[in-house]
């Protein structure tokens, strides 16, 4: 798993911290991570931070897209709630604006948002700046 979860019922947040290459198919297990973990309650806001990661070039629109109907049948599981990521660079940026867009076209209960600075997405979320995100040890995670 090339991530790291936490979740804060306190803050109403489930936290990802992502490493290493991308890949689809670790982003939809997470979804199921999510909704499997005890401490998760529907509604509960996400915040994944990808900053460390580059989204590959050579990902088209329509594997975007393709991956948003995957991950849009598991988006009624987690309710109305928001959703932010983080990237690192402008290229990632465009990827992810490119997923949020793709799935604009249809109804669903999570407004997502990408940003390019964590305190924003922070801010955005209503997370307490003096808030520390304490993530597992990927190891205690696999």
């Amino acid at each position: 798993m090339a991530y790291t979860m936490h979740i804060d019922p306190d803050i109403n947040c489930v936290f990802f911290k992502h490493y290493g290459p991308i890949s689809v198919d670790e982003f939809v297990k997470s979804f199921s991570d999510i909704l499997e973990h005890p401490d998760y309650r529907a509604g509960m806001n996400i915040l994944r931070d990808n900053s460390d990661q580059q989204f590959p070039a050579d990902i088209s629109f329509e594997a975007i897209a393709a991956s948003s109907k995957r991950v849009k049948e598991q988006d009624s599981g987690l309710g109305d709630c928001k959703w932010a990521s983080v990237v690192g660079d402008a290229q990632s940026y465009s990827k992810v604006h490119q997923y949020i867009t793709s799935g604009r076209l249809s109804e669903n209960p999570i407004e997502r948002r990408v940003f390019r600075e964590m305190e924003k997405a922070r801010e955005w979320l209503g997370i307490p700046v003096d808030y520390e995100i304490k993530y597992p040890d990927p190891e205690e995670t696999t």
